[in-house]
């Protein structure tokens, strides 16, 4: 990513406009067993574009994340490949995202198409998932696919069982005159 923004940001400011579209992953935010190294370095990814849409923006640049969850390349397919049981282990990751399928490349290549276009010119330092639901909840095979939890777990949410909260408000201090001090990027 750096490297592909030290070839292309300095002409793209020169123009006055241009994006980027950086690709990571819903496992910059969410851990994964023997993924620690590769989520690390999408979350750093994240955060170098955040970093990167605000050094930008003033010049017309634009600049965003997808981040895809498991999408049914040749590359996840053979990592099922090499499970005990492949059918298993495609059946136990669908079972992960609630729209019940795998994304396609399709869906990201949508999203992409969409960020690096004049529809979203006023969209930068965004993370957008293409994630089948994963990302709002990471589900187990236990009691999935329909929708419905185990029985084993009782949902804190029945009707019985909800709680009724209450808020209080403090009264608050009263306000200062004047407006509060700016914090800029340049002081």
């Amino acid at each position: 990513a750096v490297r592909l923004v030290q070839a292309f940001a300095p002409a793209m400011q020169g123009a006055g406009r241009g994006n980027f579209v950086f690709i990571s992953s819903i496992n910059a935010r969410m851990g994964a067993p023997s993924l620690a190294a590769y989520a690390a370095s999408k979350g750093g990814l994240e955060t170098f574009m955040k970093g990167f849409a605000l050094e930008v923006a003033a010049d017309g640049l634009r600049a965003n994340c997808v981040a895809p969850a498991s999408i049914d390349t040749a590359m996840l397919r053979a990592s099922f490949d090499q499970q005990p049981d492949p059918a298993a282990a495609l059946a136990a990751n669908i079972l992960r995202h609630p729209l019940g399928r795998l994304g396609t490349v399709e869906d990201v290549a949508n999203l992409v198409l969409f960020l690096a276009s004049d529809e979203a010119a006023w969209i930068t330092g965004g993370v957008f998932p293409v994630d089948g639901g994963a990302g709002i909840t990471r589900r187990s095979a236990e009691g999935q696919g329909t929708g419905r939890r185990s029985r084993a777990r009782p949902s804190p949410f029945r009707p019985a069982q909800r709680r009724r909260f209450r808020i209080e408000v403090a009264p608050s201090a009263p306000v200062a005159a004047g407006p509060a001090p700016l914090n800029t990027l340049h002081q």
